[in-house]
């Protein structure tokens, strides 16, 4: 099975005292030297770095957090659009568009 450029799945509603939480994690392509993650309801961009994952995987990792919106504004769900990855040069090399439902993920 080949290896996907870039990979997502993430959760939703982890709540710290007052405030909910969604988490994003996945795979990216060793040429990414950064990850964006666009969310919508105006949620800023997130900026990730990868997590060198060295000769031993053929992949890089990386892992996020984003403050979910106000319950009352809309049920906490995950809010993610699209990952894209970017090499040093600022040059996209891969996207996914994020899918809903259980096991979210792009």
């Amino acid at each position: 099975m080949p290896l996907t450029p870039l990979r997502a799945s993430g959760f939703d509603n982890e709540r710290v005292g007052d405030q909910y939480w969604g988490q994003i994690v996945g795979t990216v392509t060793k040429r990414a030297a950064r990850i964006r993650v666009l969310f919508d309801l105006g949620i800023p961009p997130l900026e990730l770095r990868p997590i060198q994952a060295g000769d031993r995987f053929p992949v890089n990792f990386y892992a996020g957090w984003y403050r979910q919106p106000a319950r009352d504004t809309r049920p906490a769900t995950w809010q993610v659009v699209r990952v894209m990855a970017y090499d040093e040069a600022g040059r996209k090399v891969a996207e996914c568009q994020a899918k809903g439902g259980p096991g979210y993920s792009c």
